[in-house]
Parts: structure tokens; C-alpha cells; sequence
């Protein structure tokens, strides 16, 4: 409601193929169940495909999708991209996310650095 991100803690149900990853992706792109709070992720945002290797967790984005979220300026996306990674950092066995553009790695995502590490 004031614009922040804002953490809550959420038991998730792990289903036959399911991941951690998996799972904490979709929650996110749910959002919150809770009255007065927002999702950070405007219409129409979707993440290509997440995965872990050791303790890094990936997140493939698309080039395309950033025409579409024209109106998003920096501080939105970089809150955006922050809960992404907060969220995947929660998690036990991950310690940092990086994000990936069209499955490579790249130095920006809109307006938002992304050559290094998210931690939380």
C-alpha cells in the first residue's frame, strides 16, 4: 500500500515435479492473498523460466516483455527484480540470483543493472 516492498512468510505445497524454485515463482506471479498489499509485477509480466545450480538460483526474462512494460520506470522494475530475488533468496539453499535476458547473460534489464548478483 505505501510502496514498499514487504516481506511475509508463506508455507508452500511442493507437488510430483515441482521445485523450490518452481513453486516460490508461482506464488510470486499469484500474488498476495492479503488485503492492501500490491503485487510488485504489472500486467502481463511473466518470467520465462527459473532453476537453481548450487546455490545460485537463474531467472530467464524477456527482452520482448520490456516493450510492453513501457510505462515501468526504473524504481518500479528495480523493486520488480528485488522482490524476484529476495524471494528466491529466502529460500534454504539459494544465496544469490542472477537474471539472465533471453536466456544470456546481459548488463541491464530496462532501465536496471542486472551484470551482477542479487542477494538478500
Amino acid at each position: 500500500e505505501d510502496g514498499w516492498l514487504t516481506p511475509r512468510k508463506t508455507e508452500l505445497d511442493l507437488y510430483e515435479g515441482d521445485t523450490q524454485v518452481s513453486a516460490v515463482i508461482a506464488a510470486l506471479m499469484d500474488g498476495p492473498e492479503e488485503k492492501g498489499i500490491s503485487s510488485p509485477f504489472p500486467e502481463g509480466f511473466y518470467i520465462r523460466s527459473a532453476w537453481q545450480e548450487e546455490e545460485v538460483c537463474y531467472v530467464n526474462l524477456s527482452s520482448a516483455l520490456l516493450e510492453e512494460l513501457d510505462g515501468v520506470g526504473q524504481a518500479e522494475m528495480e523493486q520488480l527484480l528485488q522482490s524476484i530475488a529476495w524471494s528466491l533468496c529466502s529460500l534454504e539453499r539459494i544465496s544469490e540470483t542472477r537474471f539472465l535476458v533471453d536466456g544470456d547473460f546481459a548488463d541491464r534489464y530496462g532501465f536496471v543493472d542486472v551484470s551482477e548478483p542479487f542477494t538478500n
